[in-house]
């Protein structure tokens, strides 16, 4: 899975595309925002659990080079990856893009 994962607080905040967005508190992983007001099919499980372990390996990170913040001021985004393999930016199009040459 190729995705970017960023964790950041009100004090370090970047301008982002979220297309996942998660609690780090005390229901750390909640589910998706967004899946709730659309009609989208829930992920696989297999997918799901992937990209908690993601967040979860962020998150250990920042605190690591961050230090703790209050766990109310801090959230999670996950995005698809921004490139395929021939170079081809797909945000547009959710990350699912193999060209054949």
């Amino acid at each position: 899975m190729n995705a970017t994962v960023c964790i950041y607080s009100k004090k370090n905040c970047y301008d982002i595309q979220i297309m996942a967005d998660y609690s780090i508190g005390e229901k750390i992983l909640e589910e998706r925002l967004y899946e709730k007001e659309t009609s989208r099919p829930p992920e696989p499980e297999h997918v799901v659990n992937l990209k908690h372990g993601m967040v979860r390996e962020a998150y250990e990170l920042f605190l690591t080079h961050f230090g703790a913040s209050p766990v109310d001021e801090l959230k999670a985004a996950v995005a698809p990856g921004r490139v395929n393999l021939i170079g081809d930016h797909i945000d547009y199009c959710d990350g699912f893009v193999l060209p054949m040459v």
